[in-house]
């Protein structure tokens, strides 16, 4: 069954939004457009994902296009409608090809019979706002003060449910929750109040595999997601608490007590999938 099908949401646009499919999308849009939107980064944070999309033409003319990303196995609700927690709002030039914005949205609750009479954002809360402008004097500054812990690599993993990463992408990520993930030596991992992560994304995704295989007998059902965030690895701990565990790893395995890491510093998430397994095995 397609997402069309049974998908119905209400547009956040300034004029109706109107649901369509990827091919037709496509034939609205063209191809330039289209692939404009496919390779930004925010798009390619939910490339492993389903995707229902709605397209329509704001007040002040420019084309403007909605996806819904969504996890059939995560987002569908008790009455078989898929409920998406996140949408991106796009928003083209008037000529050419060119993304100028892009708007963040997540579902900050279900919608009371007021808030449905009230409009149709109800239920969605911004997030934040990406524009081609602030983009490039961004790009730019970071280019000129660029740092040591920027050079060595300041990107870093944290492995947990897909079903946390919208409330991580909203909130961010705290320590406050224990974890399910037993060490390889037996035991409990961690302790209330600490955060892990590592520098390297392969060993994120193996030790997403080994948990998911933990709680369900499974792998690579995208229930387990790499949720990738931006800070100092500098003022991280080495996490040496399971060497078996960590035995074969490619980069360094990081813990941190009583932090939170802001919503600002989330880059993505990413459900992992049995072609990510296989490629971090390489």
């Amino acid at each position: 069954m397609r997402a069309a099908e049974f998908f119905n949401e209400a547009a956040l646009g300034e004029k109706e939004m109107t649901q369509c499919s990827a091919p037709d999308l496509q034939k609205l849009l063209g191809k330039g457009k289209m692939n404009a939107m496919i390779r930004h980064p925010w798009f390619q944070e939910y490339r492993n994902y389903e995707h229902a999309y709605k397209h329509g033409i704001s007040r002040s003319g420019f084309t403007q296009v909605e996806v819904y990303p969504f996890f059939r196995e995560v987002h569908t609700n008790a009455n078989g409608k898929i409920r998406p927690t996140a949408m991106l709002q796009f928003t083209f030039s008037y000529g050419g090809f060119k993304v100028v914005q892009v708007e963040k949205y997540y579902r900050d609750k279900e919608p009371d019979e007021n808030e449905k009479r009230l409009g149709p954002s109800a239920g969605w809360k911004h997030l934040k706002t990406w524009s081609k402008e602030e983009n490039a004097v961004e790009k730019a500054w970071n280019k000129h003060n660029m740092t040591e812990a920027d050079e060595a690599g300041s990107t870093l993993y944290h492995v947990t449910k897909t079903i946390n990463v919208p409330n991580i992408q909203q909130h961010g990520i705290t320590g406050m929750n224990p974890t399910n993930f037993k060490k390889a030596s037996g035991g409990q991992y961690g302790n209330i109040g600490e955060i892990f992560c590592m520098t390297s994304k392969k060993d994120a995704i193996r030790w997403a595999a080994k948990w998911e295989w933990q709680l369900l007998s499974k792998m690579g059902t995208g229930a387990v997601s790499v949720v990738s965030f931006t800070d100092d690895p500098r003022t991280w701990q080495k996490d040496d608490s399971d060497p078996l565990g960590q035995a074969g790893n490619e980069g360094q395995w990081l813990k941190k007590h009583n932090v939170h890491v802001s919503p600002e510093q989330i880059i993505g998430a990413e459900p992992v999938t049995i072609d990510m397994i296989k490629g971090a095995r390489v």
